[in-house]
């Protein structure tokens, strides 16, 4: 996978982190580990000029503590629906961001609707090329998959 993919991922998901959250969120040096349960998860599918997906996984923990971000509600009583949502939302904005860093024949392609999950990991679609990361924000972790048919430039 071309390193500027690396690069505009890791931007993408500082941006989305700031800008939503109002905190820092960095790359972690180790592989990401397989998606264990429970976990909670969301993909978003590419489609148009781009075919592939961008999914994340996280902890019920991670997703608590972003949720509580969010709303403000206490972070051991929100519905398990409500941190799936906030999942979609985090990995619509990063597929979204990262589309944007994309050149303009790439970024025409359309996103889908969050496909959520939560309790079991579902496998993400794979396509010719994909990258998986592991990030770290206030000690909680989350993996994300960009997963694509044709390479970006």
């Amino acid at each position: 996978m071309p390193e500027p993919i690396f690069r505009q991922l890791d931007q993408a998901v500082a941006e989305v982190f700031a800008l939503m959250f109002g905190r820092d969120c960095q790359p972690e040096a180790s592989p990401p580990p397989a998606c264990a349960p429970p976990c909670i998860g969301a993909s978003v599918l590419f489609s148009g000029s781009l075919l592939g997906a961008c999914a994340l996984h996280l902890s019920p923990t991670a997703a608590a503590e972003l949720t509580h971000t969010l709303t403000g509600a206490a972070r051991d009583a929100l519905p398990i629906t409500l941190l799936a949502d906030t999942a979609g939302e985090l990995c619509n904005m990063i597929a979204g961001c990262w589309k944007s860093l994309q050149p303009p024949e790439i970024a025409a392609c359309a996103l889908s609707c969050p496909i959520l999950s939560h309790g079991t990991c579902r496998p993400v679609p794979l396509f010719r090329e994909t990258v998986l990361r592991l990030y770290q924000f206030a000690g909680h972790h989350f993996r994300l998959e960009l997963s694509l048919d044709s390479p970006a430039t």
